[in-house]
Formats: structure tokens, sequence, C-alpha cells
């Protein structure tokens, strides 16, 4: 009966044994979770591009011609025909100035060509507008021009990204107005990373690189640090740096010390997610 008695109470210990390996997840098949460590002592592979990732997070954005534009403005959704009636010439095809004197002919013609290029929806006319127009003393054309651009959304965040430091305020404000809403249209945070920092590294106005680095925060937080990351140390523009920490601290709740920490707090935090692309 002794014997019995040993033997029924071993079961129930390596039965118990069993349990508590299966519960605590402690089965060699077991497979980690995103943010923990592998049991066997390993980390996960490198995050951040920095630290030797097999690939960066942050895409660069492929811009191709939209089926359909929209532009979103402070005032919400502006319409095709509303939109081209803000930028139209009288009604003898003339453009002319606020004491009613015809602007230059080759103004003009860029003005025509930047109503024409939303009329006709010709994504190439506004592109190459972009360049010529930016550098005219004519404020008014240089609005047309980023209305013109506004218009296409995505497919011009580039070609905006010069008048986003127009030395017109008005303008400067228009044109950020349009890349904003562009930056919306993009779906891919990876790609939409990518703008952010590529923008940021062009821009000087403080108050401008801050808005434009929260649009970071509440995107994958993969891409959004690793994009903050290449800016801080790129370091050639040291107020994109500083609007760059700014959002890191939004993001991770804690201020910048390094690549470092940024690639540990991602390892202790960041869980890609269910629909991620696998590499793609």
């Amino acid at each position: 009966m002794k014997k019995a008695h040993w033997i029924g109470i071993g079961a129930a210990a390596a039965a118990l044994v069993v349990a508590l390996c299966f519960v605590f997840g402690l089965r060699r098949d077991a497979k980690p979770s995103a943010a923990q460590n592998v049991p066997d002592g390993r980390k996960r592979p490198a995050l951040l591009s920095q630290k030797g990732a097999e690939r960066s997070a942050v895409k660069s954005a492929l811009f191709r011609p939209s089926a359909e534009r929209v532009v979103t403005n402070k005032t919400g959704l502006v319409t095709r025909s509303r939109f081209l009636t803000k930028i139209g010439g009288g009604d003898d095809e003339i453009f002319r100035d606020e004491n009613g004197k015809p602007y230059p002919e080759k103004d003009q013609a860029l003005m025509r060509q930047a109503r024409d290029a939303i009329d006709n929806d010709d994504l190439e006319s506004a592109r190459a507008l972009a360049a010529e127009a930016a550098s005219s003393t004519n404020d008014e054309l240089r609005e047309m021009a980023v209305e013109a651009l506004s218009w296409f959304g995505k497919d011009t965040l580039v070609e905006l990204t010069q008048y986003m430091a127009d030395a017109n305020e008005d303008i400067a404000e228009a044109a950020k107005d349009g890349w904003m809403g562009g930056l919306q249209e993009i779906d891919d945070d990876g790609e939409k990373a990518g703008i952010v920092e590529t923008t940021m590294k062009t821009l000087r106005n403080a108050d401008v690189l801050e808005d434009i680095a929260n649009e970071l925060v509440g995107i994958d937080e993969l891409a959004a640090v690793q994009a903050l990351a290449n800016i801080i140390e790129d370091g050639k523009n040291p107020a994109a740096v500083a609007a760059a920490k700014e959002a890191y601290n939004s993001i991770t709740d804690s201020d910048w010390k390094g690549v470092d920490a940024a690639e540990a707090w991602l390892q202790k935090n960041y869980v890609p997610d269910d629909d991620d692309d696998d590499g793609k």
C-alpha cells in the first residue's frame, strides 16, 4: 500500500510539473511574443538599421497619379468646380494685380498653366510649373502654383515642399496645408515615414518642422522611430533634430538618449501589426 501510495504522489507531481510548464510557456516549442526575448536568452533581431536590421522600416514613397483628385484644407473638402473658380482668370482670360494691371506675359502663361493643370487634370504640367513659379516674385503666381499642386495631393508632395519655406507666410501655410492633406492619402506607414524624413531634412522653420514631425505620432512605431533616428543621427539640420527629439518623446514617453536606447525601447515595446507585410 505504501509503495502504491508513493507512486500515486509521484504521478501527481509529474502531472503538476507538466501543467506548470504548459501554463508558463516553458515547453521547447513555445514561441516568444514579439516584444520578449527568446527563452534561451537570445534577443530579437535588430529593429533599427543603425543597429544592423536586415531592412529599414522607412520606405521611399512612390508617387503615382491618383484616380480622383481632392484637396483637403482648413475648411474641409474642396470640390473641383469650386477649386477652379479660385484660380481662374477674368472673363477676358487676363490675370491682373489688385490694381487691375495685367501681369507680365510670362506670368500670364504660368498662371494659365496652373489653371489648366487642374482643368485638364494634368499632373506633369503642374510639376513642370512648380520650379519656375517658385522663383517668381509674383505672390499670386506662387499661390496659384501651390493651389494647382495641392489639387494632386500625394502626387506632388515633393514639389510642395519648396513652397513650405516661401517668404510669404500665407503661401507657406497654404503649401503646408496641401502637403498635410496629401500625406494623409498615403496608407503605408513606411512610405509616410520616408516622406516625413525627407521633408524634415529640407526645411528650417521650427514650427513647420514640429507639425510635420507630429505626423509620425500614431503610425507604426518602428517606422516612426527609424525615421526620427535617421534625422537625429544625420544631425545636419538642428531645427529638424530638435523637432525629431520632441516627437520621439511623444512616442516613447522618454527623452532621446541615443540609438542604443531607442533600439532597447523598441525591443521591449514594439509589437508588429498582425497584417505586417512580412518583409515585402
